[in-house]
């Protein structure tokens, strides 16, 4: 039977869905899996608008997660991503002059980054970061706040979406197939709570490696005293 959004699009939207439920897991990419009667197909985007195969134009609200802060097909990038594969791919697998350069404008330009490593996904980066802490510290856990994105693997994707909250600092697998051993390594605080925070580090520090924390979580952002407050109790109890 097909879909209503299958039924009231145009032949070609409707035959690259039924290409997309037979070979796409879920017939989306990942997460981003909309209902039936309202998923779409898009063929391009321009600046901060979208438009589907059927020609219809939309608002981009979503941004490329915040990747496309200058929207899409932006002239200035679409110019320097062109002009870099004239040089050569984007991964040579060695130090390039590229990396080089980009690493000492990053250092410059962030105040608290001394050097800087990089990662293809987010989901690298924070992986590498909480292998980092508990190889500098000799700790095992690490502490993130409800309803935070740090990536999909294993450790990250730990009370991302609860179905229920308030055992803090108990957190909740967002999948099957999570070892309860990685869950048990992740503690969980409500955002903007720094009386939670104090109490979850006063009773856990000894075997917090690191905090993880977003200055805007989702479109939630960090109260005024919030970060500084972290700050705090992790200088307090380091």
């Amino acid at each position: 039977m097909s879909s209503p959004a299958i039924e009231k699009g145009s032949s070609k939207q409707r035959e690259l869905f039924e290409i997309a439920d037979r070979v796409l897991p879920g017939s989306g990419l990942g997460s981003y899996s909309l209902a039936d009667d309202i998923r779409l197909i898009y063929s391009h985007g321009k600046g901060s608008r979208m438009w589907d195969v059927d020609d219809n134009e939309y608002i981009d609200y979503v941004g490329g997660a915040g990747a496309l802060i200058l929207g899409h097909s932006h002239p200035a990038v679409v110019k320097a991503a062109q002009a870099q594969f004239e040089r050569g791919a984007h991964m040579f697998g060695s130090l390039n002059e590229t990396a080089v350069h980009l690493a000492e404008r990053l250092v410059n330009d962030i105040p608290c980054a001394e050097k800087i490593a990089y990662a293809t996904t987010g989901s690298e980066a924070t992986g590498y970061a909480m292998r980092l802490a508990r190889a500098f510290t000799g700790r095992n856990k690490i502490l993130k706040f409800e309803g935070a994105y740090h990536g999909n693997h294993d450790y990250a994707i730990v009370s991302t979406f609860p179905k229920e909250t308030g055992a803090y600092p108990q957190g909740a697998p967002d999948s099957s197939g999570q070892p309860d051993a990685t869950v048990s390594t992740m503690l969980v605080c409500p955002y903007n709570d720094l009386a939670t925070l104090r109490r979850i580090v006063t009773e856990h520090h000894a075997d917090i490696a690191a905090i993880f924390a977003e200055p805007v979580q989702r479109i939630i952002p960090a109260e005024p005293e919030f970060l500084h407050g972290i700050r705090q109790i992790c200088d307090e109890f380091d």
